[in-house]
């Protein structure tokens, strides 16, 4: 059996825990273990789920918090749980690629997640700085996509090769559109039948950019006729709540925290939106589109993910006004859901596929 160990992420339903849970769930469980730092004490809503399909979850101190014990718990784990791989996620993981290789685990990956286009300088020299030493300690340069890799590791590694590009695949047919959740839901929400819900999927905080939303829906054309839906927590929620009663639009906004039920939330869903100020390559787009759903995005997010041409890109720059009239003329379409799903089938995100890829690929680099 070969094991792999993963850090670090929590494991509240961000883009990296879904990343793993979706390709283990799909993986021979046999052959592959699958063992996750975390972060803190806190314990997320997917971690019980990671431990049902056999993973040990280990939670150590914080490396802001107390960075010796941070380290003396981490390097515990590594040396208890003789691992095949180390598998780091996102360049600020570099300790667990210095401590594989002090403590002899010869296979460490660093995996990029993100792309961070408006960096201030001082972020940008100390990133720099770290990934020097996540390429020397890193034996695989790993990312979520073309944008990704290029980003962390920088275009002349990804033009000769240097990279693997490992999707964020989903079970297409899971996310698939649902009418009878739709109309569960809706009559669940007492949402009228002539209301247009937007909806988002996201960490509640500064990168994902829920701010600008409640404003472009604060001015959306007819906003009586539309509601919002807000799915995730963060440390940016009781802000946000405060700024829905300034804006006074609390009756059409609901905040549903961190669900388990995301495909019949989308299904439930008549668009959907994501404003980040920076991304990787969101798995949430790529559920969306499953799902059906038109989707506005801001154009800092890569044109990688739109495989559908469902996708709408559009500067923030532009104004809440613009977003506002996107949104209706988006909705007003009222394309066919049900085709989606199907375009998407034996593609770069879907999960049967690419679980296959991920399995030879740990096997080919051992």
């Amino acid at each position: 059996m070969i094991k792999v160990l993963h850090l670090y992420t929590a494991l509240d339903d961000g883009g990296v825990e879904r990343f793993l849970l979706n390709y283990y769930q799909e993986m021979e469980r046999n052959n592959f273990k699958f063992d996750i730092i975390v972060p803190g004490s806190h314990i997320g809503i997917l971690e019980q789920q990671f431990i049902d399909l056999g993973c040990n979850v280990y939670h150590v101190e914080r490396f802001s918090d107390n960075p010796v014990k941070n380290i003396r718990e981490t390097a515990s784990v590594i040396q208890k749980g003789h691992y095949d791989i180390i598998h780091c996620h996102g360049y600020k993981s570099v300790e667990g690629l210095l401590l594989g290789w002090i403590l002899g685990i010869k296979t460490r990956i660093i995996h990029s997640h993100m792309v961070v286009p408006n960096e201030s300088i001082l972020t940008k020299f100390k990133r720099k700085i770290i990934v020097s030493f996540c390429k020397l300690f890193a034996t695989y340069w790993w990312a979520c996509g073309t944008d990704a890799g290029k980003w962390l590791y920088g275009n002349r590694e990804f033009e000769c090769g240097r990279i693997t590009v490992v999707p964020n695949a989903i079970n297409i047919d899971t996310y698939r559109f649902n009418l009878t959740a739709r109309n569960q839901l809706r009559k669940q929400f007492n949402v009228p039948s002539n209301m247009k819900i937007i909806g988002n999927v996201a960490r509640l905080s500064a990168q994902k950019n829920q701010g600008f939303l409640l404003d472009v829906f604060a001015g959306i054309p007819n906003r009586e006729n539309y509601m919002l839906f807000l799915v995730g927590s963060g440390e940016l929620e009781a802000e946000l709540k405060a700024k829905i009663v300034e804006l006074h639009i609390q009756d059409n906004v609901h905040f549903l925290g961190s669900r388990t039920d995301v495909p019949d939330l989308l299904s439930m869903f008549d668009i959907f939106l994501l404003p980040s100020k920076f991304e990787g390559l969101p798995v949430s787009l790529v559920e969306a589109q499953a799902a059906g759903l038109p989707c506005l995005v801001s154009n800092t997010i890569t044109s990688e993910v739109n495989v559908t041409g469902n996708i709408k890109y559009i500067s923030l720059n532009l104004g809440i006004d613009r977003w506002g009239k996107e949104i209706t003329q988006m909705i007003a379409k009222n394309n066919d859901r049900s085709l989606c799903g199907e375009k998407m089938k034996n593609g770069m995100f879907d999960i049967f596929a690419q679980s296959d890829n991920l399995q030879k690929l740990y096997l080919n680099i051992l």
